[in-house]
């Protein structure tokens, strides 16, 4: 499923709406809005695809929204990431993604601001991220976590770059997007300290034996979690 936040912008969800649909996208999106968002009302008046859902919770940390999510659906075949500040350009975008990532790996589309520089909006395969144990780094906010799940794509050797699969970045950093709350809230230095602390080779070991475990023809261990209802990961 394809975890999808936002605030403060629900005209920019709106266009991503459309995107989805001119895009023949048919994978599940799972909306996360916050209960205090002073458009919240807004965002409840769109009109979203059957097979999304809407989640309104109080938090606004990203990595730990990220990791709930994950929570929520522990056994997903894949976890894709994706940002009111994105516009879909390729059809099929979601299938093409999915399954580049396929159990084990990382795949990410090109989003015409950093290209192969970034994983930006990565698809994770669901095997890789129970077996991390995390989908957004713990201690981050909501900065780097594209770094971290980069690094980790790296080092298990299965990071897959699509430059024919575009996803438009409409940021204000490309000048495609004005400046506004939502960028402005950022904690960046924290952010960095946090990433320059971890060490991808830590988590490493785990990911291993969990890919050993697999080709082995083993189950892989499930970690505590609870599905929502009704919902098809």
């Amino acid at each position: 499923m394809w975890f999808l936040p936002s605030r403060g912008r629900p005209h920019n969800l709106k266009r991503f709406i459309q995107a989805y649909k001119d895009t023949r996208a048919t994978a599940p999106v799972y909306l996360w809005f916050d209960i205090d968002d002073p458009k919240l009302a807004e965002y409840q008046d769109l009109d979203v695809p059957n097979n999304w859902c809407v989640h309104v919770n109080g938090s606004r940390n990203l990595a730990e929204m990220m990791n709930r999510f994950v929570k929520t659906f522990p056994d997903a075949k894949y976890y894709g990431f994706l940002a009111d500040d994105c516009v879909p350009r390729t059809v099929e975008w979601d299938r093409l993604l999915i399954g580049a990532a396929g159990d084990w790996g990382i795949s990410y589309p090109n989003d015409l601001f950093q290209g192969d520089k970034l994983s930006t909006f990565p698809c994770c395969g669901g095997k890789l991220i129970r077996a991390l144990g995390w989908w957004g780094l713990p201690g981050l906010d909501r900065l780097y976590i594209d770094d971290a799940l980069m690094a980790v794509g790296l080092a298990v050797g299965k990071l897959v770059y699509l430059e024919n699969v575009v996803l438009e970045h409409m940021h204000f950093g490309n000048r495609k997007a004005p400046m506004d709350a939502t960028y402005r809230k950022t904690s960046h230095a924290e952010d960095e300290a946090v990433f320059r602390a971890w060490d991808v080779g830590r988590d490493l070991p785990r990911i291993r034996a969990a890919m050993k475990l697999a080709a082995a023809g083993k189950p892989q261990r499930k970690r505590a979690g609870r599905k929502a209802k009704g919902v098809k990961a």
